[in-house]
């Protein structure tokens, strides 16, 4: 048979199963030998009656193999306590302590009948007559005339706590790190089986959650059951984030009834516009419970990661950051010494969906979106259920509306996102799979193709061929110049490509493409310890995150020298997230890359200072800097 359970109380007692039903269990008193539960075991010995309870004492035991401990028998408690059932693995579902006894035993009751609970396991409840339980998990042994069901462990034996006083009211709620029962309708499912539960009623509390995510279960149920579950209570934090109360490790009791109406979602109609604070304290009473959108406004478009941004009815207006032109949102100096972080935007994740399912773009129209309120990644998302959008069909190309005129210069940056080669560099994290950060955007040549000819058509049709192309994230000069050969090829220019290797630790490289039937290049060069001193601190492999050393061009135009320093900077990668510990405290965000940033500003300050004349010399610096036009506080 298979272990089920095991118990160290003085003597020892094993009950082992052989498949489920009556009279499929059997007690091991103080046998021979090694076991574990989940062990199947051959068990050598001579079968006795020890006071009515049936068993093998000192046999010899030997492990044949392993497998799925048999699912525990769902019972009344009016019916535990027969023959049939000794030895068996049962549960019984919300049953209430209606007595105690010596000997730390006690009797559970769920309006069937009483059956009596010993404490032969290790479990830390404490009875107290009158609390209800969320179940009661255990093999069912017969001594000094009793039936009595053994729990092993906390999650066989909990209390039954309401999903609201587990959530409190604060961030941080009051029962961390127990382990507890508690029910509730389950109301969303993620693709990789984590799911939401909400009480069905709720406490009326606005400043108390009645929804909670749980780690696990959705293979065992389904949207709309009302369940009775056991799970560790955890505050999942990544600080300086705010915590997620879930429930890890969850145990299904029972499944008390399908197809239930969901409890109606909270509708979200007008969010604080700048205070943070006020944000945070607006989403955490809602954290994990089912949320609604009427009349919204997409602002951003779905991205990579399956993300994608709106603001509610209240909020899509001008004055706020809301730009009706472009149908953005757009982060703002707000006074000498504040930011207007748009807390008023409401993120979408694909959790609930599946991968990149919606796709939208600032514009589209939001009738109505219903899903469960979640907290990953620094960030309040709401994970849809149910949606009705509006969109817009793609515009024609081209949508940039520039236009040039005969005679302009025109110089671009452009950061081309991932531009790598099929070819892995060893010492480079370049590579999708195991490791990798952030796989390679052309990780075959069928990719490499998809993404050159888009990044060409950029360059052609939206930027309309600039003279002269800063770019960010090539891997190499090579892979640079198949992009300016393939817009040459279609736009009949002459761009060349020049990189160097950086200190990056996935290989991504600051470039220019130029074109040399209208520019020409007489010097490139990457700035270096040896040009400027403290590039190695700013930049280097002993930086703080090793960077993308700057890229100097010397250009000669119609008879004039340009020189251009193209940059890409630390990102903000590692800063405080909008929604974290400090904001709640009323703290300026902790932006720890900035220090970096501003030492490889004055990099290049410096190298402007040392090797041009402001007065005599054509200089530019252009790129991806990585922060905003402006200061933030702290």
């Amino acid at each position: 048979g298979v272990v089920t359970a095991l118990f160290f109380a003085g003597d020892r007692y094993a009950f082992i199963q052989d498949g489920t039903g009556p009279r499929s269990g059997l007690l091991l008193f103080n046998w021979i030998g090694f076991i574990n539960v989940g062990d199947v075991v051959v068990v050598t010995g001579t079968v006795s009656e020890f006071f009515g309870m049936t068993e093998i004492a000192f046999g010899n035991v030997s492990v044949a193999g392993s497998a799925a401990v048999p699912a525990a028998e769902v019972l009344p408690t009016g019916e535990v306590g027969q023959e049939d059932w000794e030895a068996v693995l049962v549960q019984t579902v919300l049953p209430e302590v209606t007595a105690t006894h010596s000997f730390g035993e006690f009797s559970i009751d769920d309006g069937s009948g009483a059956v009596r609970v010993d404490d032969l396991g290790s479990f830390s409840y404490s009875p107290t007559v009158g609390d209800q339980l969320a179940g009661v998990r255990g093999p069912v042994n017969f001594s000094f005339s009793n039936f009595k069901i053994l729990p092993q462990d906390d999650f066989d034996i909990a209390p039954l706590v309401p999903i609201y006083d587990i959530q409190g009211d604060g961030q941080f709620g009051p029962l961390e790190g127990e382990i507890l029962g508690t029910s509730g309708v389950v109301t969303a499912e993620a693709f990789n089986g984590d799911i939401w539960i909400q009480d069905a009623t709720g406490d009326g509390d606005a400043a108390t959650s009645d929804g909670i995510f749980v780690d696990g279960l959705g293979s065992q149920v389904n949207v709309g059951d009302e369940i009775v579950m056991i799970g560790d209570v955890e505050e999942q934090q990544f600080a300086p984030a705010l915590p997620l109360t879930r429930l890890d490790d969850p145990m299904l009791v029972s499944v008390l009834s399908s197809g239930n109406e969901l409890p109606a979602p909270v509708a979200v109609t007008d969010l604080p516009n700048t205070s943070v604070p006020d944000a945070i304290s607006f989403w955490e009473p809602l954290e994990g419970m089912r949320v609604s959108v009427a009349d919204g406004t997409v602002v951003a478009p779905t991205s990579r990661f399956g993300e994608w941004a709106l603001l509610a009815d209240a909020d899509d207006k001008p004055g706020s950051g809301f730009f009706k032109e472009s149908q953005q949102i757009v982060l703002r100096e707000a006074g000498p010494d504040g930011v207007d972080y748009n807390p008023e935007r409401i993120l979408v994740d694909d959790t609930t969906t599946g991968f990149l399912e919606i796709q939208v773009q600032p514009g589209d129209s939001v009738n109505s979106l219903t899903g469960v309120l979640d907290y990953t990644f620094g960030n309040y998302k709401i994970q849809p259920t149910d949606w009705d959008l509006e969109i817009a069909e793609l515009p024609a190309a081209p949508v940039s509306g520039l236009k040039t005129k005969v005679g302009d210069l025109s110089v671009a940056t452009f950061n081309v996102e991932n531009l790598f080669d099929a070819i892995d560099n060893p010492d480079k994290d370049d590579q999708p799979g195991e490791g990798s950060s952030d796989p390679c955007a052309g990780c075959s040549p069928e990719e490499i193709e998809i993404q050159l000819t888009k990044l060409a058509a950029s360059i052609e049709h939206e930027m309309l061929l600039p003279a002269i192309i800063v770019t960010q994230e090539g891997e190499n000069e090579e892979i640079l110049q198949l992009l300016g050969d393939r817009v040459n090829a279609s736009a009949g220019t002459a761009y060349n490509a020049c990189s160097f290797e950086t200190s990056d630790g996935r290989g991504i490289e600051v470039g220019f493409l130029w074109d040399a039937n209208r520019v020409h290049l007489t010097d490139c060069f990457q700035i270096t310890e040896a040009i400027v001193p403290g590039t190695e601190a700013a930049f280097g492999p002993s930086s703080p995150s090793p960077g993308r050393e700057p890229l100097v061009g010397v250009f000669e135009v119609d008879g004039a020298t340009l020189t251009i320093v193209g940059v890409h900077f630390k990102s903000k990668g590692g800063d405080d997230p909008i929604f974290s510990v400090n904001q709640l405290s009323g703290l300026p965000f902790d932006r720890v890359t900035e220090v970096q940033r501003k030492a490889q500003a004055q990099v290049v300050r410096d190298f402007l200072d040392m090797y041009t004349d402001p007065d005599e010399d054509l200089v530019m610096v252009t790129g991806d800097f990585n922060d905003f036009q402006f200061g933030e506080p702290g």
